[in-house]
């Protein structure tokens, strides 16, 4: 919906979900009967995102944003660094790999806000800088903070949902209105 929102040139919206937790299936139930009414062309996937990692590096296909929604909390604690090394290097692959020729690329990260989370904003950074790719990178989140972590990320000036979400999709989608994650949104040159 978010990109919908946004789209005012109307092009075709093209979105990959990939999601093997069983919680989300009636959020997912919800999306695809939201799109299939909208013309958009939506596929939601219940695979191990590592398997689409490899799959996605070299598949071909053309595409200018990445979103990771929640995905590095979910990593066990004990791996978790491992994980994201892992996750990380393939984002950067698909990015190089997929984007449309002279566009700019989209990395959006979403997760908790804590400083094992922010640490990964970093760690992407870094990885993009080491392939030559430029461009800006910008931090925020929306709780206020007690402590300065030192991450330069600025905090959103409203906790409120800027996107008009209809009565009936707010009530389906059980939408929260506060919310304590942080975001790092690159925009890759």
């Amino acid at each position: 919906m978010a990109f919908e929102e946004t789209n005012s040139e109307a092009k075709k919206i093209m979105y990959r979900g990939y999601d093997m937790n069983p919680y989300w299936t009636p959020i997912h139930n919800k999306i695809q009967s939201y799109t299939s009414n909208h013309s958009m062309d939506v596929k939601l996937f219940r695979e191990n995102i590592f398997n689409i990692i490899e799959y996605e590096k070299n598949s071909g296909k053309q595409y200018n944003v990445i979103i990771l929604e929640y995905l590095i909390s979910h990593f066990s604690n004990d791996d978790r660094d491992n994980l994201v090394q892992k996750l990380l290097d393939g984002v950067v692959q698909i990015s190089l790999n997929n984007r449309y020729p002279y566009s700019p690329f989209l990395i959006i990260i979403n997760d908790i806000d804590h400083y094992n989370i922010r640490e990964a904003f970093e760690i992407l950074i870094d990885k993009l800088q080491r392939n030559h790719c430029h461009g800006s990178s910008y931090k925020r989140h929306f709780k206020i903070r007690s402590t300065d972590y030192g991450d330069n990320s600025i905090r959103h000036s409203s906790c409120l949902n800027c996107f008009s979400i209809p009565e009936n999709q707010k009530r389906s989608f059980n939408c929260a209105i506060m919310c304590t994650s942080a975001q790092m949104i690159i925009e890759v040159r």
